[in-house]
């Protein structure tokens, strides 16, 4: 009688395979994230547009008015879309200078990065999970990627953004000291995306321990 071949240890890379029920849910849900990172894609790409191509900016600077509409003395070249007041200065006008227009290119070009960087990790991880095979290299690559892409990405998108607006006002003040956009620059900066930079970056750090795990599991085998 042949001897019974010795049991083997299931990898941990197969242990965890979803079922068929449970990974379309997945699918589902990657495609949902996917699609909110191609709208987002698509608005910046068309807000860009309506910037490069018809050169029409729109700023909302703190409220210094109590009326309804604002009237602003515009500099030289620049030509007046509207100027209301509401819970900010809403300012939509025409003939920004080359600065706010670069720092526009810059942070649309960042907010684009950060979404196709989204739904790329989502498209990797939901695959990965399907398969059963979440801790791979190409997966904590891809998280720790992400994670550098929000903190470094996404930070630089709030700081340029804030810079672009005082910019903005800046040249709006320029024309008009004592209207009412007059005073000093005003920052703010919330760090959302650092922390969800940290946040990801937690993630990557459990996925290299899980890679780690499974290459461990798979030379027992």
């Amino acid at each position: 009688m042949p001897a019974a071949s010795p049991a083997t240890t299931p990898s941990i890379a197969t242990t965890a395979r979803l079922g068929r029920a449970d990974r379309i849910a997945l699918r589902g849900i990657i495609g949902l994230v996917v699609a909110w990172c191609a709208l987002l894609v698509a608005g910046a790409l068309y807000s860009l547009k309506q910037k490069l191509v018809d050169g029409l900016y729109s700023f909302a600077f703190p409220n210094t008015s109590t009326g309804r509409t604002v009237d602003l003395v515009m500099p030289d070249g620049m030509r007046l879309e509207s100027a209301y007041a509401g819970g900010d200065l809403q300012v939509t006008a025409v003939g920004f200078g080359p600065t706010v227009v670069w720092l526009q290119v810059a942070i649309h070009v960042l907010g684009i990065a950060l979404a196709v960087g989204i739904a790329v990790a989502a498209i990797l991880l939901g695959r990965h999970l399907a398969a059963g095979r979440p801790f791979l290299h190409s997966m904590t690559v891809a998280l720790t990627a992400l994670a550098l892409l929000l903190v470094i990405g996404g930070s630089a998108v709030e700081v340029l953004d804030q810079l672009c607006q005082n910019v903005a006002r800046a040249e709006l003040v320029a024309a008009d000291p004592d209207g009412p956009l007059a005073g000093g620059w005003a920052w703010t900066f919330t760090g959302i995306w650092l922390f969800a930079g940290i946040a990801v970056g937690l993630v990557a750090g459990a996925f290299h321990i899980g890679e780690r795990l499974q290459r461990d599991t798979d030379g027992l085998v």
